[in-house]
């Protein structure tokens, strides 16, 4: 349907229409362009490349990756563990991997906590 935004899994196609007018009044109208906007592609993606998704891990737990986006690098990545499996992200998932004595080290500095 001519003039309608349509969305298509979060790619939003937009009908632009472009009027032309010359020094004499001459006047035509092009409807032939579509924009395409993806509102989420300029969020930053992070890549995890260990341990591999349902790796067994232990000990001292390290997980490797990188964070981009549009401009080369995100700002800062945060990381947050949900021990008990429960969907939520709160300060008893730290507390409950603190008890077992991980080290919970400060989001974005690579650095524990004073």
């Amino acid at each position: 349907m001519r003039g309608t935004i349509t969305e298509n899994a979060n790619v939003y196609s937009i009908p632009i229409y472009l009027r032309l007018t010359d020094d004499i009044g001459n006047v035509s109208i092009y409807r032939n362009f579509i924009l395409k906007f993806n509102p989420h592609l300029g969020w930053p993606k992070t890549y995890i490349s260990y341990p591999a998704t349902g790796a067994t891990v232990g000990g001292e737990i390290r997980v490797n990756g990188f964070t981009t986006d549009l401009v080369g690098s995100a700002s800062s990545v945060f990381v947050q563990v949900d021990l008990d499996n429960d969907g939520d992200y709160y300060d008893d998932d730290k507390e409950n991997l603190a008890a077992k004595g991980y080290t919970i080290w400060t989001a974005g500095t690579g650095t524990k906590p004073g």
